[in-house]
């Protein structure tokens, strides 16, 4: 997290396109790919996934890596109500909305499955 947001801060091209690459093997485009991959009992980069999707936001975000930003959201909405507004708190208000859009709509996909 903090390579990605000081790469972009001091324009390191050659480290940012590195951590892009790094983090995208862990929140990749496809949903095959996603599930494959993403595990909640398994920590990320020494902590625990929660703090991981909700940190790499907020620094992909800042950063604006539109890139991670599907899959980063994504992980997130699957999280309850209150650990999102609690992690979110210092996010972006715009963030915010389109974290509870698309959870909004997922969860209404979903309904319509069942």
């Amino acid at each position: 997290m903090a390579l990605l947001t000081l790469s972009t801060k001091y324009d390191f091209n050659g480290v940012w396109k590195n951590v892009i690459r790094h983090l995208s093997r862990h929140y990749p485009m496809t949903l095959e790919e996603y599930e494959a991959t993403h595990r909640d009992d398994v920590p990320l980069f020494g902590q625990t996934r929660e703090n991981c999707d909700f940190s790499l936001l907020a620094a992909a975000v800042t950063a604006e890596v539109d890139v991670l930003l599907p899959s980063l959201f994504f992980a997130c909405s699957d999280y309850s109500m209150d650990e999102t507004l609690t992690q979110m708190q210092s996010m972006p208000r715009e963030s915010l909305h389109t974290l509870m859009r698309g959870r909004d709509l997922l969860d209404t996909c979903f309904n319509k499955f069942v």
